[in-house]
């Protein structure tokens, strides 16, 4: 039973990694657009 829980964890950190990462790439790329334009 705790085998299969931590499995299901760790899924969903990988879930929850995937979600973080592709909200965080648009996000950086567009603060680095805009700190070029500030410049």
């Amino acid at each position: 039973l705790l085998k299969t829980s931590k499995m299901l964890m760790v899924r969903q950190l990988a879930l929850l990694n995937r979600f973080f990462s592709s909200l965080l790439v648009p996000f950086l790329s567009t603060r680095l657009i805009f700190l070029n334009v500030v410049k």
